[in-house]
């Protein structure tokens, strides 16, 4: 049976990131189990193949106050997607 942290735990002064196997015989698996700290090894590898993901990026410019005219956009530093340039 392997434990596996599923978010950082701090136990006996070392810092355990997500992803990480865990101590046994601690006392503390059935409190991480339970608290959903952490997984067995058989439930990790069951959820590795079940998350699916598409990539996302997020868009250039940052967010502020900018006036434009013809969008709803309100990126600084970014030219606006207007009708007119989507004909170009």
């Amino acid at each position: 049976m392997k434990l596996i942290a599923t978010c950082p735990i701090l136990y006996k002064n070392k810092q355990y990131i997500a992803g990480e196997e865990l101590p046994l015989n601690t006392g503390m698996e059935k409190i991480w189990l339970e608290c959903g700290s952490a997984l067995l090894a058989e439930e990790v590898a069951e959820k590795k193949r079940r998350t699916k993901a598409r990539s996302v990026t997020a868009q250039a410019g940052l967010s502020g106050i900018a006036v434009n005219s013809e969008s709803e956009e309100n990126l600084v530093g970014r030219v606006p997607v207007t009708e007119r340039r989507r004909s170009k």
